[in-house]
């Protein structure tokens, strides 16, 4: 999901951001990369391999922002984060694809918790900007956006 790995530059104490991540993948290495990235941010960071992980990990404790791959394993986002919306957990999401769909993009966007569909290969750069501009509104302003903790 992630592209090839650039070092982060250093990140000065007051660029901290803050705020609970739950990112959600099903390829190891990728979660690896992402905790790191986001974590040497500022971020708080917990992980799920499975749609159905994230689901119960939801369901204990909302986190601020919801990253997850389009397709983990068998599920797919598409309807898999229509239940979760549907069900009250679903907090402002961003979904990482390495699909073009167009179809799967304007279907998860209808999900008002969902502020974008990231198309991949996903830089780690480009990822954590992403993350920062869902904690500041960056994305369509008529969407929730992830709370300033």
């Amino acid at each position: 999901m992630l592209g090839s790995v650039h070092l982060l530059p250093k990140v000065d104490e007051g660029e901290l951001e803050c705020g609970e991540i739950l990112f959600a993948d099903d390829q190891a290495r990728t979660v690896e990369l992402v905790r790191w990235s986001l974590e040497a941010r500022g971020y708080r960071v917990r992980t799920a391999g499975t749609l159905a992980d994230a689901r119960l990990q939801l369901a204990r404790r909302r986190p601020d922002l919801f990253v997850c791959a389009a397709r983990l394993g068998g599920d797919d986002a598409r309807e898999s984060l229509a239940r979760l919306s549907g069900d009250g957990l679903l907090p402002p999401t961003l979904v990482l694809s390495s699909d073009t769909d167009d179809d799967l993009k304007a279907a998860l966007e209808t999900l008002r918790p969902v502020l974008g569909v990231l198309r991949g290969p996903v830089e780690p750069n480009a990822l954590a900007h992403a993350v920062s501009q869902a904690f500041s509104g960056g994305f369509d302003g008529s969407r929730e956006r992830a709370p300033r903790p």
